[in-house]
C-alpha cells in the first residue's frame, strides 16, 4: 500500500466535507501553527493564527483565489501546491483564510447591462466633503455644512467573465448582495487593478474604484 493510498484512507475517516468549484472531497483543515506540515516552508506571517491548512487528496488541489466551501465556514485559498515524494503525488496542500461572516454574498460588475466580472468579497467606504460652519466670532461651529459625497470600493479576488477586459471598463455598475438586500453602486471608474499569482495558480485580482451613487434595495422590491 502507497504512502498515497494511506493517506487517502485516513483523510476518508477523519476528514470533513470540502466543497470546491462544485466538486466535493474530504479533507483535514486546521489552524496553520510554526509546528504544523509545510510551515517551515511558509512566510512566517501564515501562522499568525487567522491562517489555516488544508490537506486533501492528490489530483484535486484547489488553486489560489478558489472559495472552499464546509459546514463549518467558508475559506478563501492564499495559495496551494502538490506534496511531492520521489516524484509521486501524495497529497494537496492549500493556505487558507476564513471568509467573514458577513462577508457579501455576491459581488458583480456590469458594463451596458452586461456582467462582466464577480468578486469574493468588497469593502465599501464613503466620504462626504462636510465643512463646519460659524457664526462670526463663535469658538463652537454652530453646524456642519453637508459637502459632496463619493464612494470608494475595494473588489478582491475578481474573475472576469469569458474574455472581459477590466482594463477597458469605464462608467460600470457594481451589486453587492448582502444579508437580504442589494447594494448598487453606478457610474464606477477604476482607480487601480493589481493582477498577482505564480505559475500554475489562478491569477488574483485586486480593484480599487470610485462610485459616484448609491442605492439600496430589499431582496423582495429586486423582484418585483
Amino acid at each position: 500500500m502507497t504512502q498515497r493510498t494511506v493517506l487517502e484512507l485516513i483523510l476518508e475517516r477523519y476528514g470533513e466535507e470540502v466543497t470546491c468549484n462544485g466538486a466535493t472531497v474530504r479533507a483535514v483543515i486546521q489552524p496553520l501553527r510554526k509546528t504544523s506540515p509545510l510551515a517551515g516552508s511558509l512566510p512566517e506571517e501564515y501562522c499568525d493564527q487567522m491562517h489555516f491548512l488544508y490537506i486533501g487528496p492528490a489530483g484535486k488541489s484547489p488553486k489560489a483565489g478558489d472559495v472552499l466551501n464546509t459546514a463549518r465556514r467558508n475559506y478563501t485559498v492564499q495559495r496551494a501546491d502538490t506534496y511531492l515524494l520521489n516524484g509521486e503525488e501524495i497529497y494537496a496542500w492549500a493556505v487558507l483564510k476564513p471568509l467573514a461572516l458577513d462577508a457579501g454574498t455576491a459581488v458583480t460588475i456590469a458594463a451596458q447591462g452586461v456582467t462582466i466580472a464577480t468578486a469574493l468579497s468588497c469593502e465599501e467606504k464613503a466620504l462626504q466633503e462636510s465643512e463646519p460652519v460659524s457664526a462670526w466670532g463663535e469658538p463652537v461651529p454652530a453646524a456642519v455644512a453637508a459637502g459632496t459625497i463619493r464612494y470608494e470600493l475595494i473588489l478582491r479576488n475578481i474573475r472576469p467573465v469569458k474574455d472581459s477586459d477590466l482594463y477597458a471598463a469605464a462608467d460600470f455598475t457594481v451589486t453587492v448582495a448582502r444579508e437580504g438586500r442589494k447594494v448598487i453602486y453606478s457610474g464606477c471608474r477604476w482607480k487601480t487593478l493589481c493582477s498577482s499569482g505564480q505559475a500554475g495558480e489562478r491569477t488574483v485580482r485586486t480593484m480599487e474604484l470610485y462610485a459616484a451613487a448609491r442605492t439600496e434595495q430589499k431582496e423582495e422590491d429586486s423582484h418585483e
